[in-house]
């Protein structure tokens, strides 16, 4: 079995990865996220420190149930472009959607599968930005479901935010259920 397939194995199975990600394959065969361990974020938002911390927290918070393999990979590669945009991590979407696209051939997806995380890479911080801009409304909720699978990014995003060691989520947690009831109440009127 190829090492990729043993990580995403055992993340669906709810195993523990701490072995698997500090083994000398995974920094060989993801240097450009073993290489976040040195990228430090804000310490108000981001506590736990380093941009890998953040990931290995992140990869811990789904239930069993919530897992896949679409997720596991999307948190593996959803920051990995903050090393080329630091300090400010401006655009690190972007920079993290060019880091998976020149990779993704060592991950055996198949082409659905490559557009999703690409989505949702691309699309990560876009609940927050909704929230910030107090724009989580039926409209916003509609044109970004255009853009990504919304079950599999607020899944995501709740990753994000219970994957670091920043406590006051409160605000971010409940625009996860107003974007999921918006969104569940469309798809409703959109099946009638």
């Amino acid at each position: 079995m190829k090492f990729i397939e043993r990580l995403v194995k055992k993340y669906l199975d709810n195993e523990d990865l701490k072995d698997e990600l500090s083994k000398k394959e995974f920094q060989n065969e993801f240097y450009e996220i073993y290489s976040l361990k040195d990228i430090i974020q804000d310490k108000i938002y981001h506590p736990e420190g380093d941009v890998l911390t953040h990931i290995f927290m992140m990869l811990k918070v789904l239930k069993k149930e919530e897992r896949n393999k679409i997720i596991f990979l999307s948190i593996l590669y959803h920051d990995c472009g903050k090393k080329e945009t630091y300090p400010n991590f401006k655009n690190h979407g972007e920079k993290s959607l060019e880091i998976f696209k020149k990779n993704k051939s060592k991950l055996y997806l198949n082409k659905n599968e490559e557009k999703e995380i690409e989505d949702l890479i691309l699309c990560h911080e876009e609940i927050l930005k909704l929230m910030l801009g107090k724009n989580i409304n039926e409209k916003s909720i509609k044109e970004l479901s255009k853009k990504v699978n919304i079950n599999n990014l607020l899944l995501l995003y709740k990753c994000d935010v219970l994957g670091r060691g920043y406590k006051n989520n409160k605000e971010e947690l409940e625009s996860i259920d107003k974007v999921r009831e918006l969104y569940n109440l469309q798809k409703k009127r959109d099946t009638i």
